[in-house]
């Protein structure tokens, strides 16, 4: 089952350590959603916390925002 929360893509990396992985199926999730504004913006809302590896949560954090200003989400 894909992720449905960014929190969710931290959590599951933290256990297999592939977030790309777990990203690419967190967005796949994210844009089937698209047009459930709702919906979208809980998919980004709970801090999605640290993995503890520099390039992937700056990479995490970036996606988020992304979302949020292409989608105007908060």
């Amino acid at each position: 089952m894909r992720p449905h929360f960014l929190a969710e893509v931290v959590e599951r990396a933290r256990e297999d350590g592939d977030w790309v992985h777990h990203l690419r199926d967190f967005l796949d999730a994210f844009y089937a959603a698209d047009g459930d504004v709702a919906r979208q913006a809980a998919f980004i809302a709970d801090e999605p916390g640290l993995l503890g590896l520099p390039e992937a949560d700056a990479f995490l954090g970036g996606a988020g925002e992304h979302l949020a200003r292409r989608w105007g989400l908060r």
